[in-house]
């Protein structure tokens, strides 16, 4: 009698062995029911999106306070040393004037000057750097998104290209005066991006990872101070990675939260509290220097611009 896998010739009975079940794979393109896009194609496709939203700005002229912070502005004009950039406020008015707006945005004022010095007062050389900053935030934006949230890039050109039609970027990219936003969140989204790359590589194996790369986590810290000089939302990313690093320490932190072990905590989430503690101080000192620059005096407005 032949063996139960052998046939009748001695030759191998076909296996009856249940189909392969597919593996699911969330994310993934046809999930989506988006085409199999390449990676490189993922995000041409958002730069040509997020460049097209706005190209029809370009002929637009100066409007509101474009008038008051480019064409009347000397900062902006080179009719005054560039040293004045950093003393003035975004209109051009001394910082320590009763009149000004105390709003200090000095790089931004810079970008404004760069932008003169290069193509006059051609508002159309002014729309193109706008747009030309919205779509490198678009794609900086779909990057941190793949690193960080979605681990896949069709996720990510979802939430980029969600991002660049958003009609909430309308007045910040079609007003040139909206630069301040659009480069403060691309130095914002630069910031943040350093500071998980300082950490990321020891995450999965450490509850409390320590800073593993230092020029990252310092350039970080840069970049959040630059920020603030582009509008002062800026500095609010400091927060935003520490919040980020109370996430990715959150195994630990809920640990000693259930053992109830302060020594323990304070003993082992060390790099935690350090790191903290540095950007705290950090965060402290350019609020310092903030309020040092209203020289001890508070915005007046009025019911009418200025």
């Amino acid at each position: 009698m032949a063996p139960k896998n052998l046939g009748r010739n001695g030759a191998p009975r076909p296996s009856r062995l249940a189909p392969e079940k597919k593996v699911y794979r969330p994310g993934t393109a046809g999930d989506l029911g988006l085409p199999n896009i390449s990676r490189p194609m993922c995000y041409m496709l958002v730069c040509v999106v997020a460049a097209g939203c706005y190209l029809n700005s370009l002929p637009g002229d100066f409007v509101h306070d474009d008038v008051m912070a480019i064409k009347t502005n000397k900062d902006v004009l080179g009719k005054t040393p560039l040293s004045e950039v950093f003393m003035n406020d975004f209109w051009g008015k001394r910082m320590s004037d009763n009149t000004s707006h105390k709003s200090y945005r000095p790089l931004c004022v810079l970008t404004f000057r760069i932008n003169h010095l290069v193509g006059g007062l051609d508002p159309s050389g002014f729309h193109a750097v706008n747009v030309l900053l919205h779509t490198a935030v678009t794609v900086l934006y779909m990057y941190v998104c793949e690193q960080v949230v979605f681990s896949c890039v069709h996720l990510s050109l979802l939430a980029g290209l969600m991002f660049a039609v958003h009609p909430v970027h309308t007045e910040a990219v079609s007003g040139i005066v909206g630069r301040a936003d659009v480069l403060a969140g691309l130095l914002f989204l630069l910031s943040f991006l350093a500071f998980t790359k300082s950490v990321s590589t020891v995450c999965s194996s450490l509850e409390f990872p320590p800073v593993v790369y230092h020029r990252q986590y310092t350039l970080c810290l840069v970049l959040a101070g630059c920020a603030m000089l582009v509008k002062e939302q800026g500095i609010t990313v400091l927060g935003v990675c520490v919040l980020y690093d109370t996430i990715i320490c959150r195994r630990g932190i809920l640990r000693h939260v259930r053992e109830r072990s302060v020594s323990g905590f304070l003993q082992d989430s060390r790099p935690f509290l350090k790191r903290s503690a540095v950007t705290g101080m950090v965060v402290l000192c350019l609020l310092c220097f903030r309020v040092w620059m209203l020289n001890g005096t508070l915005p007046q407005f009025s019911d009418t611009h200025v």
